[in-house]
């Protein structure tokens, strides 16, 4: 029986052993070759080590410059020491780095100075799909840092400075850009050319160049959350077609935020914060949606002069791009990005009497869902509910708000409810009886409830002036208000108090004297400077008589 187990156990090792050489035939082993130009690796250049390379490798670069152009033809990962340090040159011809296999890998590298044929020259020229170009420095480039003609790259994390164009997509697809910094680029920072579809350009900043961010020729392209400032024009949007343009802040542009040209149509532009460039947009052909729609809504504007009476965050009035040439009809009264809710309130009522609560939100991403916590371990997840309550009370009310993307907000309130009412008690005022004329003075008021609801107060100076309905405060606290008489007289100050429930009270009064100003006419002394005048008429002079 144990020499039975003991077999049994014998033929199982063996099945995984087997099993295991089995997948470590198919899997080669991935190695690691490096490159430095002073020696002392495997190679002392990068083409030399591509060119013995398995795919699935890494070539590992020290730190140096390399005056190359590389062509990489199998898929590898190329990485440099240190992208300050680890520079690859191509001496101003052709491109520097030329990828034609795909899966390949590219990061922490210094590329600089290749050729100056727009179509054709970059730091970077990616012809093949599924390439990860991440974390380098492009600087000295004529025609483009990075050149793609090719579909499903990333391109993430790099530096431009020094460009003509920064990154440029011609004829391909889903491409994605993100989280890159481009500096002065003389035509375009980020440039999706000639049908080229399905492409994302998100979280990037463009600045101090010619256009920021350019769509041309191309359907189902997405622009969000760039930074686009201090270029002549932030967007660029030529003979494109459903085009996602949001949450992009687009600012101090020295022309135009964005331009949307010649045969550009059906793209849709919202949710962007607009900052104090020269001209905000321009619609040439009257095609673009500048909005979603309500409550969606547009863009924030910061010259929109508009309104929002209603309270909504949305402009009551359409924003006009200028030139007559385009409109948000759902423009922002707050940049996008300040997610804001208002709980309305505070809320007055009686036991046993529904409530109408009012829950507001603007500037998130629709649609909201809401969550009301009423005090009384009763809860609601409607934007406007109705609740009642049962016992009189203050209450704290709270509202949470969550919008599509996420962002959370939450904003409390207060319920303050009675079992019945009784009017407010007569008010106290304290203050001086008589008072000095166009001197400004300080009066007291206190305000009571016997149900010790909040109040307003009202004030009458007698005068001709009021103080209309100060507060709502709390019941008990007193109120410092100072007014001015400015004629001799006598006046009476009246209050009254009202509580949130509309009763009022009696009228508290407080006579006062406004008595006439101290002005001493002493006809016998301006005798005597009248006769000093004639004898002395050079006296005059030094007593300004």
């Amino acid at each position: 029986m144990r020499r039975k187990i003991l077999g049994m156990l014998i033929c199982s090792l063996l099945i995984v052993t087997m099993a295991s050489v089995s997948i470590t035939a198919d899997d080669p082993i991935r190695k690691t070759i490096t490159v430095d130009d002073d020696g002392g690796a495997d190679y002392t250049n990068i083409q030399d080590a591509i060119d013995n390379a398995d795919p699935g490798d890494t070539v590992f670069v020290y730190s140096g410059t390399y005056y190359e152009n590389v062509i990489i033809d199998v898929s590898i990962d190329l990485v440099g020491e240190d992208k300050e340090t680890t520079i690859i040159d191509g001496s101003g011809d052709d491109d520097v780095i030329y990828v034609e296999a795909e899966d390949v890998t590219i990061s922490s590298f210094t590329i600089q100075h290749s050729g100056d044929v727009w179509y054709h020259d970059g730091g970077i020229d990616v012809r093949s799909d599924n390439c990860q170009i991440t974390d380098n420095k492009f600087i000295y480039h004529p025609a483009n840092g990075i050149l793609i003609k090719s579909s499903l790259n990333t391109i993430s994390n790099n530096y431009f400075s020094n460009i003509y164009r920064g990154i440029s997509v011609y004829h391909n697809h889903e491409n994605l850009i993100t989280d890159n910094s481009i500096n002065g680029a003389g035509a375009i920072g980020i440039n999706i050319g000639l049908s080229s579809n399905h492409n994302t350009v998100c979280n990037n900043i463009v600045y101090d160049g010619t256009h920021g961010i350019s769509i041309s020729e191309g359907l189902d392209n997405i622009i969000f959350n760039n930074h686009l400032y201090e270029n002549q024009d932030g967007i660029n949007l030529h003979t494109c077609s459903n085009t996602l343009v949001y949450e992009n802040i687009i600012e101090n542009n020295w022309y135009l935020g964005i331009d949307a040209n010649y045969g550009s149509k059906d793209n849709y532009i919202f949710h962007n914060n607009f900052l104090n460039n020269e001209h905000s947009a321009f619609d040439y052909d009257l095609h673009e949606f500048w909005d979603k729609g309500y409550p969606i809504a547009g863009n924030y504007w910061s010259d929109y002069e508009g309104v929002d009476e209603d309270g909504d965050g949305i402009g009551d009035t359409p924003y006009n791009l200028g030139w007559q040439h385009g409109y948000d009809y759902y423009p922002l009264i707050e940049p996008f990005g300040n997610f804001r809710i208002n709980p309305s309130g505070p809320y007055f009522d009686f036991i046993n009497t529904p409530i109408h609560f009012n829950g507001y939100a603007c500037s998130g991403i629709p649609p909201y869902e809401w969550f009301w916590d009423f005090g009384d371990d009763a809860t609601s997840d409607e934007q406007n509910p109705t609740h009642t309550y049962t016992e009189a009370g203050e209450y704290t009310v709270s509202l949470t708000v969550t919008d599509d993307g996420g962002k959370q907000e939450t904003l409390s309130t207060y319920a303050w409810i009675q079992d019945g009412n009784a009017a407010p008690n007569k008010p106290l005022i304290l203050g001086p009886k008589i008072i000095r004329l166009r001197r400004s003075n300080e009066y007291t008021f206190i305000a009571t409830d016997p149900d010790k609801s909040p109040v307003y107060l009202y004030i009458d100076w007698g005068d001709g002036e009021t103080e209309e309905w100060l507060g709502p405060f709390d019941s008990g606290d007193p109120q410092t208000v100072r007014h001015t008489w400015w004629e001799q007289g006598d006046y009476v100050i009246s209050a009254q108090v009202e509580d949130v429930f509309d009763e009022e009270s009696e009228w508290g009064t407080l006579p006062i004297t406004v008595p006439r100003s101290r002005t001493i006419t002493n006809t016998f002394f301006m005798q005597i400077l009248e006769l000093i005048q004639r004898i002395f008429p050079r006296l005059s002079q030094f007593i300004n008589i």
